[in-house]
């Protein structure tokens, strides 16, 4: 169907005024506004029990920025489901979650997705603690940015135009973007939950003093 039969899209987008079908619903209406209309979501949130409004802004952050909150999507890598999780995760996460018989046709369950993507954010947060450089890991990996942090010197104090600098000098330009839309988006959804991130002091708290 032809988003210019404007007659057939809008009688598709009546079968989808449903709760379940609300990522959807906005999905296609962002296709055919041409991103000029913006969508925050937030499904599914009751599944877990948050432990703060910033583990669930983040988790949403990722969320919409990994597969626009689609539960189906499948990457051209492989990623899978809500949260794109890598194939070779799926055993791993379920293990440390407690989850038996979960396969890989799970993760295009949201609230299995989800507790996946949330125990997996959280797991990055203990090593690299501040927002920024989760999302950089969630997207690259853990492995590349611990490597980029220590040997580039980046994101430190003593540096001209920080944190800014640092930013833009992201060698991959795939996780650079990545990272300024998951903080637009972690921002959004802190002030859709109630609170309001002041942006400069945000990312200055990702600056390190050289020892």
């Amino acid at each position: 169907m032809s988003l210019k039969d404007e007659g057939a899209f809008n009688t598709m987008l009546k079968s989808l005024y449903y709760e379940k079908s609300a990522p959807e619903l906005t999905y296609l209406l962002s296709q055919r506004n041409k991103d000029n209309t913006y969508y925050y979501l937030s499904p599914y949130e009751g599944i877990i029990e948050w432990q703060s409004v910033d583990e669930k802004a983040m988790a949403y952050a990722i969320a919409r920025q990994e597969s626009f909150l689609l539960p189906a999507l499948i990457s051209r890598s492989f990623a899978l489901g809500l949260m794109q999780i890598m194939p070779f995760n799926v055993g791993p996460f379920a293990k440390s979650l407690g989850m038996d018989n979960v396969d890989l046709n799970d993760m295009f369950n949201p609230n299995i997705a989800l507790k996946f993507g949330n125990y997996y954010l959280n797991h990055l947060k203990k090593e690299f603690n501040h927002p920024l450089f989760v999302a950089y890991a969630y997207n690259a990996g853990p492995g590349f940015l611990r490597r980029w942090l220590e040997s580039s010197k980046r994101f430190r104090e003593k540096n001209h135009f920080e944190p800014w600098l640092s930013m833009e000098l992201m060698p991959y330009s795939e996780t650079r973007m990545y990272g300024f839309r998951v903080m637009l988006n972690y921002l959004i959804y802190q002030e859709i939950f109630g609170n309001f991130i002041l942006v400069d002091e945000f990312l200055e708290q990702t600056l390190t003093k050289d020892k």
